[in-house]
């Protein structure tokens, strides 16, 4: 059982045990390090590191099944992951110019990296503003989806379903 990451701190051990007969006959060398790097407990995320599935950027899909007429049918899902990830990494970092984060992902920037920026922007995870691309906290997105911006969802909340 893995001990609770929220109270309790994992400390490592390191014990390499090298035994060779022709140097140590009957014994063996035990090299030991106790808590190697302190404290190794699992990192609490705060609330304000956003959290989101990667939809596939055309069909929204969130597995590998794509929709038919998908521009990305047949690639696999962890290549779409990759492509979120190269970004939201960048993201992560700080406001980033649109060229130096085509620059910066790892490997080369394609459609499906392309289309996942357009995915983050118009989903309202990522804004932009002078060519500067900026990921939004937990709290700014929520207050950015808490009121719909799009008929009839818009009416609707602000006046009810019954006028």
């Amino acid at each position: 059982m893995w001990p609770d990451a929220t109270r309790e701190p994992l400390f490592a051990t390191l014990a390499l045990v090298i035994s060779t007969p022709d140097q140590l006959p009957n014994s063996a060398l035990v090299i030991s390090a106790l808590d190697t790097v302190s404290p190794k407990t699992a990192p609490i995320l705060p609330h304000h590191v956003p959290q989101f599935d990667y939809p596939c950027p055309d069909c929204r899909a969130t597995n590998s099944l794509h929709d038919a007429d998908c521009r990305f049918e047949g690639t696999t899902w962890p290549v779409v992951e990759k492509a979120y990830v190269d970004l939201v990494v960048q993201l992560t970092t700080g406001p980033v110019d649109e060229d130096d984060l085509q620059e910066s992902v790892h490997g080369d920037w394609d459609n499906l990296h392309r289309a996942a920026l357009d995915r983050l922007k118009r989903d309202g995870r990522v804004s932009e503003a002078n060519g500067t691309l900026r990921l939004l906290t937990a709290e700014e997105f929520r207050e950015e989806v808490s009121e719909p911006t799009r008929e009839p969802m818009k009416t609707i909340y602000r006046h009810g379903s019954v006028p």
